[in-house]
């Protein structure tokens, strides 16, 4: 049985864009080079569109951060 792939809409230019963008959101990819990539000239524009993206993606963000806090070999001593 052969799989049938089924698009309800042309994608578009802005389509592809926002999909572009939203990937190298879920990487991990810093906004400032999101918006170079891109071709965002106002990084409030970005910030605007794709901040709000998957929970669970910023949970994982917040637990490096624990993680990073709660290593013992990250302590600096004066």
């Amino acid at each position: 049985m052969e799989a049938t792939v089924v698009i309800h809409d042309p994608f578009t230019a802005h389509w592809l864009r926002h999909t572009f963008v939203t990937m190298m959101y879920l990487a991990g990819i810093d906004v400032l080079t999101a918006k170079e990539q891109a071709g965002y000239v106002d990084i409030q524009t970005i910030m605007a569109i794709y901040t709000h993206l998957d929970g669970a993606f910023k949970q994982k963000q917040i637990d490096k951060l624990d993680k990073y806090i709660n290593n013992p070999s990250n302590i600096v001593a004066n």
